[in-house]
């Protein structure tokens, strides 16, 4: 098994994209994070339609996956 922080970073990124990825194939769904590893660290954020953000992080939870919600500004 590999370890250390070089691991860590290419793990994140990895589990960020995939994460993103699906995010974005998803019809309901607005991602916000860019796409580019370059552009986003280990936070993605989104909307999904027809859903307020907490009905969404409560669904998520129920599936043991961690989410909260934060204000996202538009212009």
């Amino acid at each position: 098994m590999s370890t250390g922080w070089r691991f860590g970073l290419r793990k994140n990124a990895a589990l960020n994209r995939q994460c993103k990825e699906g995010l974005a194939a998803m019809p309901h769904v607005t991602l916000y994070t860019p796409m580019s590893n370059s552009l986003s660290a280990g936070l993605v954020c989104f909307d999904v339609q027809g859903r307020r953000p907490r009905q969404v992080v409560d669904a998520l939870r129920q599936r043991r996956i961690i989410a909260s919600t934060t204000p996202y500004a538009t212009s």
